[in-house]
């Protein structure tokens, strides 16, 4: 407690237990490396100075059906590095404070859910792969709040995946959107639209 704690670059941190466990981080954590949620639940407690700094270089992978929340109004998680979503169907969600920081959001597979938290892209990279049509196979990035887009788009097809002509992906959807992304890192044949959500 209040003491300031870092995962060295090259150094990993997992959450492995129970699917319902809940683990308390009442004390600032600096990311430098990669810090892994195969599964439970991580609540920032930001009374006893609790956040979560995911530094440049840093990776947090909230590979499984995971949960990062927040008691208190702190500044939660600040992302600086990378957020991963690598679950294949799963679903990592974010309730807590969430700040991208010129960090890069990256979804695998499955879905990062931002529960009405604002995604601001700036200097970092926010990457998609498409993977199939069934259920986890495309990552999405959902409930927005409002998405501020000024950064570059990667999107990579994986598994062998084709997509069919006129075949839609819908890889980003929030409450407000303003902005675009750009520079494009798209395969041949793919383009990008945009609506009031997404």
């Amino acid at each position: 407690q209040d003491q300031a704690l870092t995962i060295a670059t090259n150094a990993e941190l997992v959450l492995a237990g129970n699917s319902g466990d809940t683990y308390y981080l009442g004390q600032p954590l600096n990311n430098e490396g990669t810090f892994l949620m195969q599964s439970g639940n991580l609540l920032i407690h930001d009374g006893y100075d609790g956040i979560l700094t995911n530094a440049p270089g840093g990776v947090v992978d909230l590979a499984g059906n995971t949960l990062i929340s927040q008691l208190g109004g702190g500044p939660g998680l600040v992302n600086e590095g990378t957020l991963l979503e690598s679950g294949g169907t799963n679903t990592g969600t974010i309730s807590s404070v969430f700040n991208n920081s010129d960090g890069s959001v990256s979804v695998a597979s499955g879905t990062l859910a931002l529960s009405g938290n604002n995604f601001a892209q700036g200097a970092g990279v926010f990457a998609i792969s498409l993977g199939g049509t069934n259920n986890g196979q495309t990552g999405a990035l959902t409930g927005v709040g409002n998405a501020a887009l000024d950064g570059l788009l990667t999107v990579t097809l994986t598994n062998g995946f084709v997509p069919a002509l006129g075949s839609t992906f819908q890889i980003l959807s929030a409450a407000s959107l303003s902005g675009t992304l750009s520079p494009l890192n798209i395969p041949s044949g793919l383009s990008v639209s945009y609506s009031n959500s997404g």
